[in-house]
């Protein structure tokens, strides 16, 4: 057998491998982007106004109101502004506490599988 034709062979083989591998990979980046775009579209709060609501709620101290109103929500505001009033009885360090802790999850959430994309 010819050299020339042993490389041409080699590679077409080769070639074919990293075109299967790169479809694979493309539809896997695909299928990301896609679950991606779905959380965060399905994580929007339901109201555009809620943030200006719930400052409102607060600001005239209506903290049962407030709560109420994060819990009707949905979207990582409403899960953070929740779990900083839910701990509000113990404190204002307790808040701060659960109020970053929930930013840590909502964070993550929000990432998860990013790092795949590169």
């Amino acid at each position: 057998m010819d050299l020339t034709k042993l490389f041409l062979a080699f590679s077409l083989i080769g070639g074919k491998g990293i075109l299967y591998l790169l479809f694979v990979l493309s539809v896997v980046s695909i299928t990301i982007i896609v679950e991606r775009f779905l959380y965060f579209r399905g994580n929007r709060p339901k109201h555009a106004d809620f943030e200006q609501q719930f400052l409102s709620l607060i600001r005239r101290q209506k903290k049962d109101e407030a709560l109420w109103l994060s819990n009707t929500e949905e979207g990582p505001e409403a899960r953070c502004a929740k779990a900083a009033l839910s701990a509000s009885k113990e404190g204002s360090e307790a808040m701060e506490q659960a109020f970053s802790s929930q930013i840590s999850n909502e964070q993550a959430a929000m990432e998860k599988r990013l790092l795949i994309l590169g």
